[in-house]
């Protein structure tokens, strides 16, 4: 029937046919195909069921008789094999979220050291439930808002990316991690940026245009290119570790049928009902598993790794980094031919802008969002003050910008040592891994020592600036250092539980003269209190950041040393001491008895009714 179906459309007649709306019983057909299919995913998904069941069960044989068989990568290797589709999607969705997986993984190697914590008795279980709702809060800055019966639990694994947390936000990009070198410094969408105000006739911004899309398409033909090598050995190695899984479930899975008596391992192991039907259905669910993992294999062997050149994969780094500056510099100079002078000096500005609003996104120590020009334009109000400190910042901008280059430059050397590393674990040469790694290390602190100047350039720029504008105006150099410390440092200068709640009670109706001065005091004070722990926060930031930045790199070449910051890399800087306050100022709303009137405002407090003496839940 199949080979009958394949000929009829190739048929001329049924060729001039394709177009006709299809019948109503050619609709039915393809319901009942989709129907099928669905049926058929169903039953994989209850032998998978069946399967695991049983495997449980005989893993209570197995810790005692074979304990060196890997269940979890008998399970992992089955699931794979009887859901694949046979395609790459599944490879491709990990490539394209390599870096969003390794930071999950980050966060999870600390949920386990904390679960450790409390196995080994270094920590109790309240301690260690406070010590990761801290970690949650700083990560997911405390939205209750948002579904707020949300459990933690499905909150964290609901969750994208790092959050705010530094000692994810902090660990160094993977080798094979060329993101800089691979990104155009211009992209197509900046032509109206970069024209702006500049009056270009027709002609003018066609030309602006073309030299604009010349340089764009040459880049990224050697950025494609580049990335597609990365690719290619990423989807080998994920193939060969595919390969090795595979094998390695199928010779454990062929010992378990081969060596478990499922009868005497029935009457030999005192267990309930639910293992013995797992049993059951373990036994009818063996032979197929067995055939998925062998077809898989088939599969993964038909598709062969890709053959080339590792030097082919330098050379592209090496090409693309050299050609880099000339492609820069070819369109600056046809820049320069097109526009006039004033006009050339507009687009120098709207380059120099554009670089440091990049360096602000790219900077993962605090203080590196930090702008200036931005802080000053809404924090003071004088504009012959605005202007002299204009003037001023002028210069201490183009030092900046030499910084960022040199940052810039920093970090596609780290690139380059990354995939050279990223070959030599392909090649399997340990010797050399070495010494690239050691490599790799230093170009990696040569990068950290560039983003800690930009910081530093920052930090005594914003200070000096401070301190000019207090000589003149004291109202708009504390309104120009909170805007900066807003920029830099938002984990730390966002709004507390205790802001929060006092606000809400605030806003109650039916509060009583002596209960609104009451609040009232005790939001004089907090604000008070908190002013002065948001500044011993952000120094504490500022001088833990680099060690932890320090401490990852160090692991890159000594992982069996342990780091010696322990959760200091975790907690979030202050924390106790933001936590001591939204303790207090809890118990102080408690002792007004504002349950009745506003107790529905009050937003939830992290933690409050969760963790108790024996670690309980209540609320």
């Amino acid at each position: 029937m199949l080979v009958a179906a394949v000929g009829l459309s190739t048929h001329p007649v049924a060729a001039q046919e394709e177009d006709r709306p299809e019948e109503e019983s050619q609709q039915a057909q393809g319901g009942a195909e989709a129907a099928n299919e669905e049926l058929v995913i169903q039953a994989q998904e209850i032998l998978l069921q069946d399967f695991g069941s049983g495997l449980r069960a005989v893993g209570m044989a197995l810790a005692e008789e074979n304990p060196d068989i890997d269940l979890k990568e008998i399970w992992a290797a089955a699931e794979e094999a009887m859901m694949n589709d046979g395609s790459d999607e599944g490879l491709e969705f990990y490539l394209a979220s390599y870096d969003a997986d390794r930071q999950q993984e980050e966060v999870l190697s600390f949920r386990n050291e904390l679960r450790d914590a409390v196995i080994n008795g270094s920590m109790s279980r309240d301690e260690v439930l406070q010590v990761w709702l801290e970690v949650m809060d700083v990560r997911f800055f405390h939205d209750f808002r948002n579904e707020p019966n949300t459990e933690w639990a499905q909150r964290f694994i609901d969750a994208v990316g790092a959050g705010n947390l530094a000692a994810v936000t902090l660990r160094l990009p993977d080798a094979g991690d060329v993101r800089i070198l691979t990104k155009p410094e211009f992209l197509r969408r900046d032509l109206e940026y970069l024209t702006r105000d500049m009056d270009l006739d027709e002609a003018r911004q066609s030309r602006v245009k073309n030299l604009l899309e010349t340089y764009v398409t040459e880049y990224e033909r050697q950025s494609v290119r580049l990335q597609k090598l990365i690719r290619s050995v990423r989807s080998n190695r994920e193939k060969k570790a595919n390969r090795a899984r595979l094998a390695r479930a199928q010779a454990g899975l062929d010992e378990i049928a081969r060596t478990v008596d499922l009868a005497e391992l029935r009457g030999r192991i005192d267990m309930g009902d639910r293992a013995q039907r797992g049993l059951d259905r373990f036994e009818g669910s063996v032979q197929e598993v067995q055939e998925a993992l062998w077809a898989r294999s088939l599969a993964l062997d038909e598709s062969p790794e890709e053959e080339f050149d590792d030097s082919q994969l330098l050379q592209s780094a090496n090409q693309l980094r050299a050609d880099r500056a000339r492609m820069r510099q070819s369109f600056l100079d046809g820049m320069k031919i097109v526009l006039d002078e004033r006009r050339v000096n507009v687009f120098a500005s709207r380059i120099d802008r554009s670089l440091l609003a990049e360096a602000r996104r790219d900077g993962t120590l605090g203080g590196s969002g930090i702008d200036l020009e931005a802080a000053l334009e809404t924090a003071v109000q004088d504009d012959d003050l605005k202007a002299s400190m204009q003037e001023s910042l002028a210069s201490s901008q183009l030092q900046l910008i030499e910084l960022i280059k040199r940052w810039t430059a920093a970090r596609i050397d780290r690139e380059l040592s990354g995939l050279e590393l990223f070959i030599a674990y392909r090649e399997d040469a340990a010797a050399n891994r070495e010494r690239l790694t050691q490599k790799h290390a230093h170009r990696a602190r040569a990068e950290l020592n560039a983003a800690i100047a930009i910081r530093a350039h920052l930090l005594a720029n914003h200070a000096d600036m401070t301190s000019a504008l207090a000589a003149s105006d004291q109202g708009a150099a504390d309104r120009f250092e909170e805007a900066v410390w807003e920029q830099g440092f938002k984990p730390q200068m966002r709004p507390r539980w205790s802001e929060q709640a006092l606000r809400a009670a605030l806003a109650c109706g039916d509060l009583s003269d002596e209960q609104r001065d009451s609040l009232q005091e005790m939001q004089a004070e907090v604000s008070e209190q908190l002013a002065a722990l948001r500044a011993l926060a952000i120094q504490d930031r500022i001088l833990t950041e680099p060690k932890i930045a320090r401490a990852k790199i160090n692991a890159m070449t000594d992982p069996a040393k342990p780091s010696s910051l322990g959760l200091a890399a975790w907690r979030e800087p202050g924390a106790s001491l933001f936590g001591a306050i939204d303790e207090q100022i809890e118990g102080q709303l408690g002792v007004l008895m504002l349950e009745a009137s506003c107790g529905e405002r009050l937003p939830r407090r992290r933690g409050a009714g969760v963790l108790t003496g024996g670690g309980a839940r209540k609320r």
